[in-house]
């Protein structure tokens, strides 16, 4: 479920010789939440962890470009489990991210 969260709608584009484009801040949802961040060893941080992935957790930074989750890393995956609420409230972002 994480995973799924994680990455939900953020889509990797290909070059001319099909070769998924680096990872970027703009490829995973964060969640700033600064009481669950230390409980999920700061996994809220993912973008940064895509785009620097030899530092170790405990140093990850906030990105502020990075797309932010509506509820954070707990609050999202249980939305996650009841799809049409999920996607009311997550794919206008989505989409304001594609635009």
């Amino acid at each position: 479920m994480f995973n799924y969260v994680a990455h939900y709608g953020l889509i990797r584009e290909r070059d001319a010789g099909r070769r998924l484009e680096p990872f970027a801040p703009h490829h995973s949802w964060n969640s700033s939440n600064v009481l669950a961040n230390p409980v999920i060893f700061n996994r809220g941080r993912l973008s940064d962890h895509h785009t620097r992935p030899s530092v170790p957790y405990q140093a990850l930074r906030y990105i502020e470009e990075a797309p932010e989750l509506p509820a954070g890393y707990a609050g999202s995956i249980l939305l996650a489990l009841v799809p049409p609420l999920w996607r009311w409230i997550v794919d206008p972002k989505v989409q304001a991210l594609r635009a």
